[in-house]
């Protein structure tokens, strides 16, 4: 039975006081926040209600058309609110576990922060936001450093929001500068684990244990709101920029694999006078047959993945102008990834290859050459050749004779 608006308000009313219950269960929401940074706090927060393990989730149209994946009869959608019209409405989504390949499935592009990203990403990071450089500063560390940066640069355009409805809640009695204070520490404090857990460290290993202990007074659908979604807000365009970094160096790595491999195209081998030809794909084609681009794109139109927005978003302008030229000609929800198993396809070019040079070098080791081995075979059926007429002439004559 489909749910209503109002259930669902519920739902995410009850939800906001469950995660401010104590600081596990905030961290447990922001554990979802940071698998799904480009969503806004609602729906992260519905989600992490519905299915908190969930890791990527479509609309069942998407599934079906954009990505080759069937939803599993009997699988229960996650409701989030639809505000694309001129009235409030339920959608739903359903997790990839509740997913089923088809034949024609695509594979989805997630951006993971290796050690050999770390580098260019640190030099990345302090350039762009304008940080001080430092030698002995891990990458958690400059990560913490600039949550700081960011918090002072947007604390106050949030607390101004959060100072005219604060009525009717336990913020209500704070003095304003008090408020200030927790209000920025906590963003903070959240901007600083959804940046971490989402690059793949442990938040937990460089934070304080008490560093969202003022958590509790912001347990009310009224308020806790403008905590996400300044959290949600910041956090945004720092993970899409990085993403971003991340995916431009797996592209050129590949590119690089791509040029010690074998040119795409048609590669030839003389065997001796003959000619055996092998035929390679394009490297943007998979091996199943799913078409791939070169560059890969964290946006699919209508597509709610973890790294893609519903209805296209609100993203940063910089997001929006270096996806532009990888995005035209696209269907809209198509994702486009560097292609995981192409070893696999270059591993049996190669071993085609080797396989014609090794009867190469059997018929170079034979004691007769392939031309003398032609010649007397020719020779030989000649000689049948005669043999079948001269059997023929002998019975002529033998039938004249009589």
């Amino acid at each position: 039975m489909a749910a209503r608006v109002e259930d669902v308000r519920a739902l995410a009313s009850l939800h906001a006081r469950e995660v401010c219950e104590n600081p596990d269960k905030w961290m447990s929401y922001l554990n979802s926040a940071a698998r799904f940074y480009r969503y806004p706090f609602a729906d992260s927060l519905l989600i992490h209600a519905q299915k908190p393990t969930a890791t990527a989730v479509a609309s069942l149209p998407d599934w079906n058309d954009h990505l080759g994946r069937w939803v599993k009869k009997g699988s229960v959608g996650i409701a989030l609110f639809d505000d694309s019209g001129t009235k409030l409405r339920v959608r739903y989504v359903f997790d990839i576990r509740d997913t089923e390949r088809s034949k024609n499935f695509k594979r989805i592009y997630l951006w993971r922060m290796e050690r050999k990203h770390e580098e260019k990403i640190r030099e990345h990071l302090m350039e762009t936001y304008g940080l001080c450089k430092s030698e002995k500063e891990t990458m958690p560390q400059l990560l913490m450093r600039l949550s700081k940066h960011l918090t002072s640069e947007n604390i106050r355009q949030a607390m101004y929001d959060l100072n005219h409805n604060r009525d009717n809640s336990y913020l209500a009695a704070m003095d304003e500068v008090a408020l200030l204070r927790d209000f920025s520490d906590l963003v903070e404090q959240s901007l600083s684990y959804v940046l971490m857990q989402r690059c793949g460290y442990h938040p937990m290993e460089h934070m304080s244990p008490d560093s969202f202990s003022c958590i509790r007074l912001f347990d009310d659908i009224n308020v806790l709101p403008y905590l996400g979604e300044a959290v949600h807000t910041i956090a945004e365009p720092v993970l899409l920029d990085i993403g971003k970094e991340i995916r431009e160096m797996d592209l050129m790595e590949h590119q690089k694999d791509l040029e010690k491999a074998p040119v795409p195209g048609q590669i030839q081998f003389n065997l001796d006078g003959s000619e055996v030809t092998f035929e390679v794909k394009d490297h943007r084609e998979v091996i199943d047959g799913e078409r791939q681009d070169k560059a890969g794109s964290d946006k699919g139109g209508g597509l709610l993945l973890p790294e893609l927005k519903d209805g296209g978003g609100t993203s940063g302008e910089h997001e929006k102008k270096g996806n532009t030229k990888r995005n035209e000609g696209k269907k809209p929800g198509s994702i486009s990834e560097v292609h995981p198993d192409r070893d696999a396809a270059i591993g049996e070019i190669v071993a085609a290859a080797v396989t014609a040079k090794s009867e190469v070098e059997e018929r170079k080791k034979d004691k007769k050459p392939l031309k003398k081995h032609l010649a007397e075979k020719k020779d030989l059926s000649a000689i049948k050749d005669k043999s079948r007429v001269t059997a023929k002439a002998k019975a002529h004559i033998k039938a004249e004779q009589r």
